[in-house]
């Protein structure tokens, strides 16, 4: 064992409930010095903590761990336990590659491409509507929801007037642990009953959106049933929803925070891939780590023996600031190059996020869209005033109200 973790001390994690855009100094000791350590949870004990690049890496490429047998588990940062969705997020092995193998044409980089046009005709009609309003412009309301909410509901074919009863049920699953259980529980009930609905209705008239596409996927005869086509619908629409309007917005603000690498930025579009991978980097999503696993049977990370049944919950978020992986990692360097390619934003391994191409045809759009139409964007308040999201796990700004 090494000496970082024979050290007795048991530090309380998370360990803030996380500003966007920064991130907790506490984390660069914790690289340095225990970067396998055991901290306590607010709710059911000890779990393990990986915080650099070489044992996050290591860890989202080990088998041993299961992520089905978190459900309902202790310890956690959330009151509520995790729930068994039996969505891809919750998957293990055999079933998790099946589900995988099925999903991954829907989602394939090139596939995702033929949508570029539409994402981008999406954002600029936003970006029409907010230029025709009053201003300040609540940037979360009007751009950084509205953009994934808009292609989500393209994807899979929910009409766009569905969402003012969807966004309702969508806002209580991701506040699972905060809301009452019976008012989560009716609202799953209600979203899961109304994809099923519009599953029925594609097996009998088939159309171009992601449902038909998973109803049709096979690999040789395994195809997907009902049940399973409706699970992988609502995590894509709740999972890519969230998480990339937190991102949006959290990325314009690390921008304007920075206001001589945004105008570099503007004046060299073409940069902007790279520039949206440094942003990723960067930027810290997660207010905590990410979605947590279970020994399955006793595992060794980074020299550590890890006993089977503890928890092991990684930080891709403090991985991506790993100095011994970039360089100045404190720093946002839209120049950074080749290097910043080693990211974990999304993941690694078996659940790399399945999304994450669709994700930065988002915020590349999104990005663009600000830097050519919106010339001297600055918040009309404070960032200090800025009222922050309660009770997720992800970092984000509940308004950000900007004027150009």
């Amino acid at each position: 064992m090494t000496e970082a973790t024979q050290t007795g001390t048991c530090p309380h994690f998370p360990f803030s409930n996380g500003r966007p855009v920064e991130l907790e100094p506490e984390y660069i000791e914790f690289r340095r010095d225990r970067p396998v350590a055991r901290v306590e949870l607010p709710y059911g004990g000890e779990a393990w903590l990986l915080t650099r690049m070489a044992e996050v890496k290591e860890f989202l490429g080990d088998t041993r761990f299961s992520r089905q047998a978190m459900k309902g588990f202790s310890p956690r940062y959330t009151e509520a336990p995790i729930a068994d969705e039996g969505g891809l997020p919750m998957m293990d092995g055999a079933q998790h590659l099946r589900t995988r193998r099925l999903l991954n044409k829907a989602f394939s980089r090139r596939r995702v491409e033929t949508l570029r046009p539409a994402v981008t005709a999406i954002v600029n009609d936003l970006v029409d509507a907010m230029e025709a309003g009053e201003r300040p412009v609540d940037l979360v309301a009007e751009f950084g929801n509205a953009i994934p909410r808009e292609v989500n509901c393209l994807l899979l074919g929910v009409p766009s007037e569905d969402w003012s009863r969807l966004g309702r049920l969508v806002d209580d699953v991701i506040h699972q642990g905060v809301i009452p259980q019976e008012q989560l529980i009716a609202s799953w009930t209600e979203l899961t009953g109304y994809f099923m609905t519009m599953i029925k209705d594609r097996r009998t008239t088939p159309t171009e959106d992601l449902i038909s596409e998973m109803i049709q996927a096979r690999n040789g005869e395994d195809v997907f049933a009902d049940e399973e086509v409706m699970m992988n619908a609502v995590v894509v629409f709740v999972a890519g929803y969230e998480t990339t309007a937190c991102q949006i917005v959290n990325m314009i603000c690390a921008l304007l925070r920075d206001p001589d690498q945004m105008k570099w930025l503007g004046e060299n579009l073409d940069a902007l891939p790279q520039a949206v991978e440094e942003l990723l980097r960067y930027v810290p999503l997660t207010a905590a780590g990410v979605m947590p696993s279970i020994a399955a049977e006793g595992a060794e990370i980074g020299g550590v023996p890890i006993s089977a049944g503890e928890a092991v919950y990684t930080c891709v978020v403090s991985a991506n600031r790993d100095e011994e992986v970039f360089t100045e990692p404190e720093k946002l360097n839209l120049r950074r190059g080749d290097e910043v390619n080693q990211h974990v934003a999304f993941g690694a391994g078996p659940h790399y996020c399945l999304g994450a191409s669709l994700a930065r045809v988002e915020l590349q759009v999104a990005l663009e869209a600000v830097l050519r139409r919106m010339p001297g964007i600055r918040l009309a308040i404070p960032e200090a005033e800025l009222p922050l999201k309660d009770g997720l796990v992800l970092r984000g700004f509940e308004q950000f109200p900007v004027v150009w």
